[in-house]
């Protein structure tokens, strides 16, 4: 009789370790599930961390006065990130974010792009992308200070 009790109180606990795995297994695959249906608000992060995470990690140090804007969701969004930085470090942000001088081919968007108060001279250059985005970066002509956007599809 007592070798019977024995298994059942195990039966028990093994369906009790059970269950709470099951019950932690659902709850981390809600969480990400909200997680990546939550858009990305980067108005409401800090602006380093949005422009690591789009324009280039780690930027170069005269990079500074960083606005981020823009909502980024599984199903698509646009990210605009405006920011200063030292003429010396164009080469070297252009590098790291591996952006290229954009030619006659690139989207229409991008050759329209003009800052509000900025001359019409601006430089533009474009991420080739492996997903479904459309990269690009605007430089004043005094390589002072940068426009970076991305609309996601």
């Amino acid at each position: 009789m007592d070798e019977l009790y024995v298994r059942h109180e195990m039966k028990k606990k093994g369906s009790l370790v059970v269950l709470l795995i099951t019950v932690a297994i659902a709850a981390t695959l809600a969480f990400a599930i909200k997680r990546v249906l939550t858009p990305r608000d980067l108005a409401k992060e800090d602006p380093r961390c949005a422009f690591e995470s789009f324009v280039c990690s780690p930027p170069p140090q005269s990079v500074r006065e960083i606005k981020a804007s823009g909502a980024v969701a599984f199903a698509g969004g646009k990210a605009a990130i405006e920011f200063q930085f030292d003429p010396q470090d164009l080469n070297d942000l252009l590098r790291r974010g591996e952006f290229r001088l954009a030619d006659d081919k690139a989207v229409q968007w991008i050759k329209e792009f003009r800052p509000e108060g900025v001359p019409d001279n601006i430089a533009r250059y474009v991420r080739i992308n492996e997903g479904m985005a459309e990269t690009a970066l605007f430089v004043t002509e005094d390589n002072r200070r940068a426009w970076f956007q991305e609309i996601q599809f």
